[in-house]
């Protein structure tokens, strides 16, 4: 699937995307806010927006090299490795 979108950087760590549909004319918002992403306007079933949050995070947040699910929850994190074949791995 292809969405238009724009982006609006609110300073301080919060940015908006807007994503449009097909027509031009229809929107949602989905604000990441301090590392945490919501659909912060607009009604859209659970499962697409969940799948539209994962689009976003995949996309626009490069800090995050792996995305997966664990019981249901989203899951990000960051894997960085360290001397002596030692690895963190930051949620």
């Amino acid at each position: 699937m292809y969405a238009q979108i724009t982006l609006n950087d609110k300073s301080m760590g919060m940015k908006d995307y807007r994503l449009y549909n097909k027509n031009g004319l229809a929107f949602y918002v989905f604000r990441k806010s301090y590392g945490v992403w919501q659909l912060a306007f607009g009604v859209l079933a659970d499962d697409i927006k969940e799948a539209c949050i994962d689009a976003l995070i995949l996309r626009f947040d490069t800090d995050v090299p792996e995305l997966f699910y664990h019981h249901g929850k989203r899951q990000v994190v960051e894997v960085r490795a360290k001397k002596y074949s030692l690895w963190n791995i930051y949620q």
